[in-house]
């Protein structure tokens, strides 16, 4: 428990799609795919499912390690190299394949979220650079609260800092939220595809100042030091506007 590893999903077909069921099954109380699918969890995990297939198709080069996960198979991410694995993959074909697992009164939005998802995710490469895009997490329903999705995600973050990049996530929850700012992310824009939708978080951790250096704030802890890493942060997160037609919060 707690070996952390990378997955090329080419290279273990099988186990790549263990880790996307994973995923989206845990996934499928997440706010917003409940929104888009009227609450049906059903719809939900399979809406999930296809946004990650469609994610790591999106990958180039396709060698690109895009699954982390615990070597037990107890907690995973999807993380993308921005903007090496940006690809269209909300437009044409694509779009249609996500149309038939979204009612017909809610597939508008769902479209727009999804571009002016990308949009803001291209401001953000245009103001600092290259990042990675954590696109999903999540652990084993059975062992939530156990600290797994903590170690899972430290893991990232290191990996981040010695890439020298941020890590960028969108969520819509407040209990995410605030797990993912106790682990050193600025909330840096909300905002809302519908007056009755739930909310989609921004949120940003940007690259220790050195790499890999002891148990820094990725880990959650260092008292103080984590605290004051947190609110430079915070004083350097970028306040992103909404794009498309997305409505501000």
């Amino acid at each position: 428990m707690g070996v952390f590893k990378q997955l090329v999903p080419a290279s273990e077909p099988a186990l790549a799609a263990e880790l996307v069921s994973l995923l989206s099954q845990s996934l499928s109380q997440e706010g917003m795919a409940n929104y888009f699918t009227r609450r049906n969890e059903q719809a939900a995990a399979r809406l999930w499912q296809e946004l990650l297939h469609l994610l790591l198709a999106a990958a180039a080069p396709a060698a690109s390690p895009q699954l982390f996960h615990l070597a037990d198979g107890s907690a995973a991410a999807l993380v993308q190299q921005y903007p090496q694995d940006r690809a269209g993959w909300h437009r044409g074909s694509s779009l249609l394949r996500l149309a038939k697992l979204a009612p017909w009164g809610k597939w508008r939005a769902l479209r727009e979220a999804l571009v002016a998802l990308d949009k803001q995710k291209a401001a953000f490469h245009s103001s600092h650079g290259p990042f990675l895009h954590l696109a999903a997490v999540a652990v084993a329903p059975q062992l939530r609260s156990a600290g797994l999705g903590s170690v899972l995600l430290d893991h990232i973050c290191r990996a981040a800092d010695q890439q020298r990049r941020p890590v960028y996530v969108e969520v819509t929850s407040d209990r995410v939220r605030g797990w993912f700012k106790r682990h050193g992310f600025a909330e840096t824009m909300r905002h809302s595809v519908r007056p009755h939708a739930p909310p989609v978080y921004v949120l940003v951790r940007w690259p220790a100042a050195a790499a890999g250096a002891g148990n820094g704030a990725a880990a959650g802890g260092g008292g103080n030091g984590a605290q004051q890493q947190q609110q430079q942060q915070q004083q350097q997160a970028p306040r992103l506007r909404p794009a498309g037609s997305v409505r501000s919060r």
